[in-house]
């Protein structure tokens, strides 16, 4: 969101002076870069922790908590120079997502179907 946003001002700075607009581009995308760049390593173990407290508590699919486990392994393994991991990461995420939110989905209906009984 940080590079997103300062685009424009990079550009409106850039009008006025190409230095400066530079400069701001400059410290934009390496404050967008060190927040969540080349590694991943602050989703990987959200990823991770939500999925192992999961599993604790015995909440949703298990399925979908070992795939949670694998996806924070990736991410936090993306801070090797292997590329694959980042790409591992991010495909695997996207399923984790996906299922994640279909399971409160269903969750969520069940739960107002279950009022509406009472």
């Amino acid at each position: 969101m940080i590079a997103i946003s300062g685009v424009g001002y990079a550009i409106k700075l850039a009008n006025t002076d190409a230095q400066k607009a530079f400069d701001a581009w400059s410290l934009m995308m390496t404050l967008a870069q060190s927040i969540g760049g080349d590694n991943e390593i602050v989703g990987a173990v959200w990823v991770l922790l939500v999925s192992v407290l999961a599993l604790k508590v015995n909440v949703l699919s298990k399925f979908l908590h070992y795939l949670g486990i694998i996806v924070g392994l990736a991410g936090v393994a993306t801070v090797t120079s292997y590329d694959s991991f980042k790409e591992l990461f991010g495909v695997l995420q996207i399923i984790w997502f996906f299922w994640f939110g279909v399971c409160f989905l269903q969750r969520t209906s069940d739960d107002v179907s279950s009022e509406r009984t009472l």
